[in-house]
């Protein structure tokens, strides 16, 4: 059997056990022991030599001694190394709450065991726990106003939610993506180009900075109303300035000065493979630029009538004066009627592209295509619109063109599509043109688009 320590010698006694004779002062009465089983003492007197309080005299002075001999109900009674008056006072000095009343008691409680700390020792102890106790009580105190503080910012946060509004650099980007959208000569929908630029910003969420948008669905409707009211200034503009260039301003200069304004990036600082693909999606530019030009020259009236967005609303023609913060508001205008979806200047020059790629390619580079700008749109463009016989753009046979001309179709060109930074421009369109053509006229593109006086 392991010998016990003996706390009088410092050496091994063999027959040495604990008892309370050896914690407890010599007059104290202790248990007695009756054929083998321990008994507990005589009950004290008032003659007796040792006074000690009661235990309702105790909970009643200091709270936490109670508490504490509940969570410590195992802990041997000694003698305690510091006075109850002067933890009672520690813990009054910080304002100490009666649960840590209690852990500054059993603190001493377990300094006491045995041979128990010196009294400076446990002082100082105590009095560092005491401070950690008072830190941990403020802490707690700051953690509750703290709490109260978030409450009042989740509350504001839901209620700005009902004036969200994209910043202004957000709306700068949804119109230079508007911009870069309507320009490319792979846009054959300029009338629905909002879903192009939605897909784009979704896509480039991160580096546009749009991340705070997408996954909130409020927030979501909310820029698709702001991308459309851009995309129809960008759309009034871009009219705008195809009927200033006509006629005196020349197809090079016009297409130069759009690119300045309307192209994300600049085709000239490119080398290599890169400016090969922009040298192909220049040549398709001037392309579409010259059939705008040649478009709007046939039909004039178009410059004053307001042109009909996505949802069949009126917009209104925007000022010479383009803001790049400010979307264009929509006004329905009385002096000119609004007309029918898809009868607009935009909705009728995406149904003659569409046709036109039809009977002759979905490639600006084919032979059909490169034939019909030699002969008959470069001819008219350089000589300043003069010229009085116009030819017919989209069927070779002359004659009108119907629904049933508008067939499923893919516009497949060298260079980049929107969508994959123009590392080549492909778009597709498989939904067949609705409506049916207008009455076959004569004049210029008149077998498609009548004018109207």
């Amino acid at each position: 059997m392991m010998s016990e320590y003996s706390p009088t010698t410092g050496s091994p006694a063999d027959d040495f056990h604990f008892s309370r004779e050896d914690l407890h002062d010599p007059s104290t009465p202790t248990p007695t022991r009756i054929n083998g089983v321990l008994q507990p003492p005589a009950p004290m007197h008032t003659s007796d030599d040792v006074m000690r309080p009661s235990p309702v005299d105790t909970a009643s002075r200091w709270p936490g001694v109670s508490q504490a001999a509940q969570v410590f109900p195992n802990i041997q009674e000694n003698p305690l190394v510091i006075p109850l008056e002067d933890i009672d006072s520690i813990a009054q000095g910080f304002q100490l709450a009666d649960a840590d009343r209690a852990k500054l008691f059993a603190f001493v409680r377990m300094g006491s065991m045995m041979d128990g700390l010196s009294v400076p020792d446990m002082f100082t102890r105590l009095y560092l726990l005491a401070v950690m106790l008072d830190l941990f009580k403020r802490r707690n105190e700051e953690d509750e106003g703290i709490g109260n503080i978030q409450g009042l910012f989740n509350d504001m946060k839901i209620r700005l939610e009902d004036t969200f509004a994209p910043t202004k650099e957000q709306e700068a980007n949804i119109r230079a993506i508007a911009r870069d959208v309507i320009y490319a000569p792979g846009c054959t929908s300029v009338a629905d180009m909002h879903l192009e630029v939605l897909a784009i910003l979704e896509k480039e969420k991160v580096p546009l900075r749009f991340t705070n948008i997408f996954g909130n669905p409020a927030r979501e409707k909310v820029l698709l109303s702001s991308i459309k009211s851009h995309c129809a200034s960008v759309r009034g503009h871009f009219k705008e300035a195809i009927f200033k260039s006509v006629p005196n301003t020349p197809l090079d200069v016009f297409t130069l000065e759009m690119n300045q304004k309307f192209r994300r990036f600049r085709p000239a600082a490119m080398t290599g493979e890169e400016a090969e693909i922009a040298a192909t999606l220049e040549k398709g530019t001037t392309c579409r630029n010259a059939l705008l030009r040649n478009f709007v020259h046939a039909n004039p009236h178009f410059r004053n009538q307001p042109d009909v967005d996505s949802d069949g609303e009126a917009e209104k023609t925007p000022p010479t004066t383009e803001s790049c913060t400010e979307p264009v508001r929509k006004k329905k205008k009385k002096s000119n009627p609004r007309p029918a979806k898809g009868e607009d200047f935009w909705g009728l020059f995406d149904m003659l592209m569409k046709t036109a790629r039809t009977e002759k390619g979905s490639n600006f580079s084919s032979r059909a295509w490169k034939d019909y700008f030699k002969n008959d749109i470069m001819p008219l463009d350089k000589a300043g619109f003069k010229v009085s016989a116009m030819p017919t753009l989209l069927l070779n046979n002359g004659g009108a063109a119907s629904a049933s001309s508008h067939v499923p179709m893919t516009f497949e060109s060298p260079g980049p599509t929107l969508s994959q930074g123009y590392a080549g421009f492909t778009a597709q369109n498989s939904a067949e043109v609705a409506g049916s053509a207008p009455r076959q006229t004569g004049g210029y593109l008149a077998n498609i688009l009548p004018r109207r006086s």
